[in-house]
């Protein structure tokens, strides 16, 4: 983000605060706009050399990690201000809410487990920003060592005929994970949702795990959009009371049901359509606590759905996404929760990208 002598604010890929250059604006909509770097005349203190040689901010480069070219520690420090400015905005940075420190990961490269390559059996890699452009790559360094040998091996194989798209498509993807085989892959099928960062996901289980232990239950306990099971497997073992988990996905809720957690009920329903609601209600009509993991959407329809729950006293809330968040509990509070713990975490270094997880507790 840059300011021009008239206070407008362009966003601009590629510069980092403490750049000082020359911008050409290339669209401007209020008091925001859109620039590209011309010339940057001096760098940030916190500028890095970028490790992968595919980053780029044009047509044909990668722009997956665009954070690449600041230091760990300064990202670190966007992020919490980010969080900050964002909360602070929507009226949630009020004197009690404890905001920790960011979880910075421990690896900030070889760290990601899952990736999605697009291929038109010529080329294989990530997209431009902004277009449907194929940016072709050799490697990617924040990939972990598994998908890193995969992506190795799918390179190998190119050119690849039976890679090249259909008439009127641009290209086919490649989901892949750690546990992906070359002899296994199907073209063009998502794979199971898995957290992206396998050291940090343990320590958000680990800090689910810890508050469950701070305020034990005192009832039963409800799930939403619980996926294959990732934090279920949690709410197992304090095993004091039953647990709903919820999900939409089929296959995530066959994998979820086919673990047997121990207390554990399973109900497939799309929370997002209202008539799924009586359903949920029905077989949980009283529990205490509910913890949900969203997608980036949120759920903007949460203070309707707590209506027919007046005994949830705790409320454990992760988000991929902080202005879906915030709106989210701006709706939670006003249906008499408040926001009492915020904890940061980052799941994708080199990327703008937060994860957040907070509690909110029921006013008495």
């Amino acid at each position: 983000m840059v300011t021009d002598p008239s206070g407008r604010r362009y966003f601009v890929p590629g510069v980092w605060p403490g750049d000082i250059g020359v911008f050409q604006p290339s669209a401007t909509v209020g008091r925001y706009g859109r620039a590209r770097l011309v010339e940057r005349i001096t760098s940030s203190p916190d500028r890095v050399a970028p490790v992968c040689p595919h980053l780029g901010f044009t047509t044909g480069m990668c722009g997956g990690c665009p954070w690449m070219i600041a230091s760990c520690p300064s990202q670190a420090a966007e992020k919490e201000r980010q969080i900050r400015h964002q909360l602070n905005r929507s009226g949630l940075l009020l004197p009690h809410v404890r905001i920790a420190p960011l979880m910075v990961s421990p690896k900030v490269f070889g760290y990601r487990n899952r990736a999605q390559f697009k291929t038109d059996g010529r080329l294989l890699g990530y997209v431009s920003p902004g277009t449907r452009t194929i940016a072709p790559i050799s490697a990617c360094p924040v990939l972990d060592a598994p998908c890193r040998d995969l992506l190795s091996r799918l390179l190998g194989t190119l050119p690849n005929p039976a890679w090249v798209p259909p008439k009127g498509y641009d290209w086919q993807y490649i989901d892949i994970d750690s546990d992906t085989r070359l002899d296994s892959l199907i073209m063009n099928r998502r794979r199971l949702f898995r957290q992206g960062n396998t050291d940090q996901n343990r320590r958000m289980q680990a800090w689910l795990f810890d508050q469950l232990k701070k305020r034990v239950p005192s009832g039963p306990v409800l799930e939403l959009f619980a996926g294959s099971g990732n934090f279920t497997q949690i709410l197992a073992t304090q095993a004091i009371h039953p647990v709903l988990a919820v999900e939409a996905a089929g296959a995530a809720m066959d994998a979820l049901t086919e673990k047997q957690l121990p207390g554990v009920r399973t109900l497939r329903a799309d929370i997002y359509k209202k008539r799924t609601w009586e359903g949920i209600w029905s077989a949980l009509p009283d529990p205490c606590v509910l913890v949900m993991d969203p997608p980036r959407q949120g759920f903007g329809a949460i203070k309707h759905f707590l209506t027919r729950y007046p005994r949830i006293h705790t409320l454990i809330y992760f988000s991929c996404c902080l202005p879906s968040f915030c709106r989210d509990a701006a709706f939670i509070t006003r249906a008499g929760f408040d926001l009492q713990r915020v904890q940061p975490i980052d799941l994708f270094p080199h990327t703008p990208h937060v994860e957040l997880m907070t509690v909110f507790h029921a006013r008495s």
